[in-house]
């Protein structure tokens, strides 16, 4: 074993000069061992000088294949390390370029196409950066439910302008249809058009503002958005018979106040705190020149008469229903209202005698509705529960025939409607069932 200042003396030289040391170290212990290295013609002084002379030799030799071989290494790893960036480039250069490629097919394809292959290759990158750690779960989760109602935004908008064409087609048949009729008619047709018209643009806005058709039904507490569109397009075309009912109804007393003839049978039932539907009105038709107007009244039953007399040659008969039930909840909290099983229904039955024959039913309004709810953190929350409908038909019944008409509701459901803390402080029910009389 080398003593210690021997280790110092190799700290530092080259593996040629330490197999020199280590020599010189083997030819002290040989000295001491009696060999005389003065004799150099000494057989056994010439075996180790040739003995360390290849050592030192071996050694350094050694040494250098060593150091060759470190540095093949080392060069190999960093022409591997230079390669794998290379092809790391490569790599990236190529999905570069397809993902070019592909938003330069899809923009070529239309906006639609355009928009789902941004949105896709956005998808792809949150994935990848969630892939290396580079984002949250949580912050991935949010970025790509934005991507998705980015995409949802856009293809409402291509899917609406793509359907502009068959809008505007559906428009056009619908003034031509109006153009057909006459009268009444015509105003009714027009009215419908464009109370659809205004509702269904409404609905959009709704829809953009909930963020899609069914978080709209959810914030309204209706079953589905199709069956809440259906509500609101009914109430709508319910709001515009009832207009030309209103205006119709305002002209006969008019007329009657000014002695002129015409008559209008219309009744209303308004009650708060119960909901019973209730109410009916009939109305009788004699050609006869009006020598006026009598009529007995049941409030608070199912049964309301009217009776009108007068000369005419024609009968449009509308019948109209509409109900509104609204419930308050004035104690402030995180509760609300919250809509339940079932629809907003109702059927009237219109029955008609002619003369002295037996009374029929004739006609039948079906009657849709909705649940509005409006349930606000700090003020007073609100459910509207609505019905509405309405029709106009014309008798072709002789007019020598005396007619009398009665409407009577015959079957009513409602959906259900509560509170989550358990109750409401106030409620409003108005309802009105008319039938309206217009002879000419």
């Amino acid at each position: 074993m080398q003593s210690l200042p021997g280790q110092l003396a190799r700290v530092g030289k080259s593996a040629g000069e330490v197999a020199k040391l280590d020599v010189a170290d083997w030819f002290k212990e040989a000295q001491a061992g009696g060999v005389d290295f003065s004799k150099r013609d000494d057989p056994k002084v010439k075996q180790y000088i040739e003995q360390g002379a290849q050592y030192i030799r071996l050694q350094t030799e050694l040494a250098a294949a060593q150091k060759n071989f470190t540095e093949s290494r080392k060069g190999a790893a960093a022409a591997e390390r230079a390669g794998a960036k290379d092809r790391k480039a490569d790599a990236e250069a190529t999905k570069r370029y397809n993902e070019q490629a592909a938003m330069a097919a899809a923009t070529m394809a239309g906006p639609l196409a355009e928009a789902t292959e941004r949105q896709k290759q956005l998808e792809d990158k949150l994935k990848e950066a969630l892939k290396e750690g580079r984002i949250e779960r949580a912050a991935y989760n949010t970025l790509v439910l934005e991507s998705q109602k980015a995409l949802e935004l856009s293809s409402a908008e291509v899917n609406k302008a793509l359907s502009s064409p068959e809008a505007l087609l559906a428009t056009m048949d619908a003034e031509v249809a109006m153009l057909g009729k006459v009268g009444r008619a015509r105003e009714l047709s027009r009215r419908q058009m464009m109370n659809e018209r205004d509702m269904r643009q409404e609905l959009q806005k709704a829809v953009e503002a909930a963020g899609g058709k069914e978080a709209l039904a959810l914030a309204k507490g209706a079953e589905s958005y199709e069956a809440y569109e259906r509500s609101m397009l009914a109430a709508a075309d319910a709001s515009a018979a009832l207009s030309i009912q209103v205006e119709e109804a305002a002209a006969n007393a008019e007329a009657w106040a000014n002695g002129r003839g015409s008559a209008a049978a219309a009744g209303r039932v308004g009650r708060h705190g119960s909901n019973h539907p209730g109410g009916a009105t009939p109305s009788r038709r004699r050609p006869q020149r009006a020598a006026g107007a009598r009529g007995r009244h049941h409030a608070g039953g199912r049964d309301r008469q009217s009776d009108v007399e007068s000369l005419s040659r024609a009968l449009s008969e509308t019948v109209s229903f509409t109900r509104r039930h609204e419930r308050v909840q004035t104690t402030l909290g995180p509760s609300g209202f919250v809509a339940g099983a079932g629809q907003n229904t109702a059927r009237v039955d219109i029955y008609r005698q002619i003369g002295n024959n037996a009374e029929s039913l004739w006609q039948v309004l079906n009657v849709a509705g909705s649940v509005n709810i409006m349930n606000e953190p700090d003020g007073a929350d609100r459910a509207v529960s609505n019905w509405g409908g309405s029709f106009t038909v014309n008798d072709t019944s002789p007019s020598s025939e005396t007619m009398q008409y009665r409407a009577v509701i015959s079957g009513f459901t409602a959906q259900d409607v509560t509170h989550t803390s358990g109750t409401f402080q106030q409620q409003t029910i108005t309802q009105s069932l008319a039938v309206i009389s217009v002879e000419y």
